[in-house]
């Protein structure tokens, strides 16, 4: 029953919020019946009546439950409200009403403030509905406060409150069941930010327990109208007038679509009838709906008489219920004129403006009146006076007038006409963008004074203005059909192969593949040989789907025309739908013509082989043989670069554009160069630079070589591209990311974390610096840091929950905490994402894979006293290795580099138990692969582990003395970091605690989180019996690790015991028994003696 009566109030609260008064009444009537004497109703239904303009009903129903104490405030703020819209007000009421306020808002509870907010919210007093309901929030959070809150910021008309809403909706979600309030301002907020998709999701998910909840339906209609969904609309209209036969707004969409998309006028007038008995049955009161209503439908009437004989009576109406509102009789005076009374017109201007003498709208409207009946010398001095009044801002209509009077008048040239009219229309479109279709989008547009403007235009430019007109229909008053008639009229008028070409192209645009196709057909049989008109009726059938017309159609054509553009789309369609033989057939054989003529002195045949290689390049791509992809390129390369050297002399306008092309071709060249061969490759860098020197302003090009220079290691090549960048664009992200990762590589930290956060101030939802930055805190030892850097970027961010950017960044800061499960959580939800999935993917099997220690590794063996634990774990590790190997299975690799990567961690994957069978399996299949593979770093390092497993030392040594010498790189920063760890691990069982030592420290150079390389110098130094430094690096490791090893705290308490800091080793072993009660001898080892040791 709450919860019946909760959806019945937010309803309520909905049709205030809309403007639809007597529905409050309406909404309330049952409860009012059953719990007449519920204060809360009745405090809805006085609000209703004040709303409706029944001031003293209002007024005397309010003043019986003044004493409620969750209305103690609420209700004299709505009397004040009310007295104030008397026409004699009482200002003695309203003090004592003032007073009471002052004496109550101190102690009154949390609802009442909550009550209080509403009524400042519904009389427009948005700051101090917002200062009451913080007060309430702050001692009481609960949905509905939540929910009003954020609908106040929503509407509070300020940017900056309107961004917070957001989070105030999805405070609420996190109730159940989520309130109906919160539900409709989630919708609107993505409504309000044209994320309809967004807003759509929302509702439907609320309607399914809800599937008659009427303001539900009503936005759900509204969203779909932006969408420009009109099926969908008229099935909502419909199911809305089921639930409630006095629906105006579904009456309203019913009315709309026959306008807009039938242009069926006698129905909209039939409809506009329904209306007015709905508005007379169920808001007789609310003028403000008559004339909104009125108005929208009068400017999409298109002056028909019947539309406007409805329109002029809701007018009529309003003005009967609000006399002496100058707008309502400005609206009226302009339906006069639309129905072509232009006295009636002039009488209610000229009322208006002995009302208001200084009105613009009814000034406006009597010159219009006045250029009507051709006092245009009047009309003149007028438009002069309101020039001079609106300078260099003037509105649509007084350009329009400027230009009407210039042409009655004969005083204007034909181009000054034209311009006016343009300038007209582009303000006009300016001030009706970020308005979603409907009514209130069509009254700031006002077809019919579109329409105006254009039959001006067209006295002038018969085609022009047609086809300007055109796109006012298709972009502005969304009617498909008129879109289409301007173009039929054209052709029609002006019959042969460039009108047929804007037809088709027409029909093209609003996906009337078919019709396009018979208009081109239709042109063809003139002129059979036009490549362009055939690739036209080809690309048609593309977009039909039905792609084997369309390449019968192209192979038939081909026979009679030999066009580089037709072959080429043939060969891209055999591409796209992966018949690849078939497009390297045609292009080939394209490219072995051309090569029959003398081809590098013609530069037509030469941008043909252009063409034809680089489609070509696509299809070895996708049939993975890169090492012919790479010898085409190289050939286009040839070809573009003589195309360079040629038109500086005869086609010096078109250098700019080959430039591009050929830097376009070597920085696709210098990427796959790197896939084939490796990161390393010396052509990569030839490549990059000439792209540079081609087009040295391009960003681009300049930052994949800045990038390819970090990748290297050659530090100062990288800072001087960063450099130039920057001089070029002070705000180049990737400059400013590439140059704090030189400054870490530098060992200047500080300075490295600074330019991201700088950066990230800036645009705080660059999530790809953030990734970095988080990477970047972990390895400087400062990850808490990030934190305020998520709330920046779900603060900045529109829908936090669905940003893949963001909930990856979270994942790497749960993984970097040590918190797996919560890491998994956010990677999981990014898995399946286009730009962030595949990361996403191989971080998940990296935390999979990160349950074992690193293979190989035996010095610490022997640190951990738990045995009885070594068989769970290596059962754990061998799930968690066959999930990582599911999750592997998901990866479709984008690169050479992914394919690699996705090979090295099934090879690790099998090293896992550590079986020396499948060892040598790794090591023979290493071996198998080409010598620039093996080379990669991260392959050395699953070879060396390989080696150590089955106990050929040296073997894995040699493997890792390369890696130890090898500079540190961000690409590989993990795997090198596995190397050295290991190559410690190997010099400590030899002993050599120095060499394993700098191993070690390079680690924390590059990694100051590494809990591993802190336990190996525990590790050390315990062995040389220094307890105390053993305890300092221990208790590194376990802060690093988060204190998930109990390996490391034991080793910590143990060394605090022998290096005598025994309240150390106590508080130690508090943590370590709170956190893994079941491991051995803590007590009796540790804890009991350094508990003795204090006593003595």
């Amino acid at each position: 029953m709450a919860a019946d009566m909760e959806v019945t109030l937010t309803t309520v609260l909905y049709y205030a919020k809309e403007g639809y008064y007597r529905h409050m009444q309406s909404a309330l009537s049952d409860l009012l019946t059953r719990f007449g004497s519920e204060p809360i109703l009745l405090f809805w239904k006085a609000f209703s009546m004040i709303l409706e303009d029944r001031v003293i009903e209002g007024i005397r129903e309010a003043r019986d439950i003044q004493e409620s104490p969750d209305l103690i405030i609420a209700i004299p703020l709505l009397l004040i409200h009310a007295h104030r819209q008397c026409s004699t007000i009482d200002k003695e009421a309203i003090h004592e009403l003032e007073t009471s306020i002052k004496a109550n808002r101190r102690t009154c509870s949390d609802t009442a403030l909550y009550y209080a907010s509403i009524v400042y919210w519904l009389a427009g007093r948005n700051d101090k509905a917002k200062e009451y309901l913080e007060k309430s929030l702050k001692s009481s959070p609960t949905p509905k406060s939540f929910s009003l809150m954020g609908w106040i910021n929503l509407m509070s008309g300020k940017d900056e409150y309107a961004k917070k809403a957001i989070k105030y909706f999805d405070e609420s979600f996190k109730y159940k069941p989520v309130p109906l309030l919160a539900v409709l301002g989630k919708a609107r907020y993505h409504f309000n930010n044209y994320q309809y998709i967004q807003a759509i999701e929302v509702i439907n998910a609320a309607l399914v327990p809800m599937a008659t909840c009427i303001p539900l339906c009503i936005e759900k209609m509204k969203i779909e109208l932006a969408l420009n969904e009109w099926d969908v609309v008229i099935e909502t209209a419909k199911r809305c007038l089921s639930i409630d036969p006095n629906c105006i707004e579904a009456t309203q969409m019913m009315a709309l679509e026959q306008c807009i998309r039938n242009g069926n006028m006698n129905e909209v007038a039939s409809l506009l009838g329904t209306l007015i008995e709905q508005l007379d049955r169920s808001e007789p009161q609310s003028h403000h709906l008559y004339i909104k209503i009125s108005s929208a439908f009068a400017r999409l009437s298109g002056k028909h008489s019947l539309v406007l004989q409805q329109t002029q009576s809701m007018a009529d109406r309003a003005l009967s219920l609000a006399p002496s509102s100058t707008p309502y009789m400005i609206e009226r005076a302009y339906q006069y004129l639309l129905a072509g009374n232009t006295q009636s017109a002039i009488n209610y201007y000229k009322k208006s403006l002995t009302l208001s003498d200084t009105n613009m709208s009814a000034l406006m409207g009597m010159i219009h009146c006045k250029l009507i009946i051709n006092k245009t010398t009047e009309a003149q001095q007028q438009l002069e006076f309101i020039n001079e009044l609106q300078g260099s801002s003037k509105s649509a209509e007084l350009l329009y007038y400027n230009a009407l009077a210039g042409y009655q008048r004969g005083s204007m040239t034909q181009d000054d006409v034209v311009e006016l009219i343009s300038s007209a229309t582009k303000t006009l479109f300016s001030s009706v963008k970020g308005y979603p279709l409907g009514l209130e989008y069509f009254i700031h547009l006002n077809p019919v004074f579109v329409m105006s403007m254009g039959e001006l235009l067209m006295l002038y430019a018969p085609n022009e203005a047609k086809e300007r007109m055109a796109e006012i229909y298709l972009k502005h008053v969304r009617n498909k059909e008129r879109y289409i008639e301007c173009y039929r009229d054209i052709a029609d008028k002006l019959p042969g192969p460039p009108t047929a070409h804007l037809l088709g192209d027409a029909l093209i645009s609003i996906h009337e593949p078919e019709q396009a196709i018979a208009v081109f057909e239709k042109a063809l049989k003139k002129t059979p040989s036009d490549a362009v008109l055939t690739s036209k009726v080809g690309n048609a059938y593309i977009k039909m789907h039905n792609f084997n017309k369309a390449i019968s159609y192209y192979e038939a054509s081909l026979k009679n025309i030999d066009n580089s553009v037709l072959k080429c789309e043939l060969a891209q369609l055999y591409t796209k739908l992966q018949k690849f033989d078939q497009a390297e057939r045609i292009l080939l054989q394209s490219l072995v013509n051309k090569q029959n003529d003398d081809v590098e002195n013609n530069l037509e045949l030469l941008r043909d082989n252009v063409s034809y290689c680089r489609i070509l390049v696509k299809v070895y791509l996708k049939t993975k043989r890169y090492h012919e992809a790479i010898e085409t390129l190289e050939k286009t390369r040839k070809y573009q670069t003589i195309i360079v050297k040629k038109v500086v002399v005869n086609e010096p306008d078109s250098l700019a554009a080959e430039k591009e092309t050929l830097a376009n071709i070597l920085h696709q060249l210098a990427k796959e160069v790197i896939n084939v061969d490796n990161q390393m490759s010396p052509k990569a860098e030839i490549f990059y630079k000439e792209a540079v020197e081609n087009c040295p302003n391009t960003a681009l090009y300049r930052e994949s070589l800045a990038e390819w220079y970090l990748s290297v290691g050659q530090i100062d090549e990288c800072e001087q591209e960063c450099v130039t960048l920057l001089q070029m664009d002070p705000n180049n992200d990737t400059a400013t990311v590439l140059l704090a990762e030189l400054l870490f590589v530098k060992g200047d930290i500080i300075v490295s974390i600074k330019h991201f956060e700088e950066l990230l101030i800036r645009i705080p939802t660059h999530f790809k610096a953030l990734a970095r930055y988080i990477e970047l805190l972990r390895r400087g030892g400062v990850i808490h840091k990030a934190d305020s850097f998520i709330e920046l970027a779900e603060l900045q961010t529109t829908h936090p929950d669905y940003e893949a950017g963001l909930k990856y960044c979270k994942g790497l800061i749960s993984w970097y905490k040590g918190d797996n499960e919560e890491a998994l959580k956010h990677f999981n939800y990014t898995r399946h994402d286009s730009e962030w999935g595949e990361k996403a993917l191989f971080n998940m099997i990296e935390i999979c894979l990160s349950t074992s220690e690193i293979i190989g590794c035996e010095s610490l063996k022997g640190s951990d006293i738990d045995a009885s634990g070594d068989k769970k774990r290596l059962e754990y590790q061998l799930i968690a290795a066959r999930t990582a190997e599911k999750l592997l299975r998901e990866i479709r690799p984008k690169s050479n580099a992914s394919i690699l990567k996705v090979k090295v961690l099934e090879n690790y994957i099998l090293l896992i138990g550590q079986s020396r069978q499948n060892a040598e399996t790794v090591i023979a299949k290493f071996n198998d692969l080409p010598q620039n593979k093996r080379e990669n770093i991260p392959c050395l390092v699953v070879m060396a582990m390989a080696y150590l497993v089955v106990k050929q030392v040296p073997r894995a040594r040699n493997l890792l003395k390369r890696i130890g010498k090898t500079p540190w790189v961000a690409q590989y920063s993990d795997e090198l970091e596995k190397g050295w760890i290991l190559l410690s691990d190997v010099y400590i069982q030899s002993g050599k605690y120095d060499l394993a030592i700098e191993q070690l420290k390079k680690c924390l150079k590059y990694n100051q989180s590494c809990s591993k390389a802190y336990e190996y110098l525990g590790f050390i130094a315990e062995k040389e019996q220094a307890y105390q430094d053993a305890a300092a690096h221990y208790s590194n490791a376990w802060i690093h690790s988060h204190m998930t090893n109990p390996v490391v705290g034991y080793r910590l308490a143990f060394n605090y015991l022998k290096g005598q800091s025994y309240l150390d080793a106590i508080d130690t072993c508090h943590e370590l028994i709170k956190k893994f009660p079941n491991y051995p001898r803590v007590k009796s080892d540790i804890l009991d003696k350094a508990r003795q040791h204090i006593r003595m």
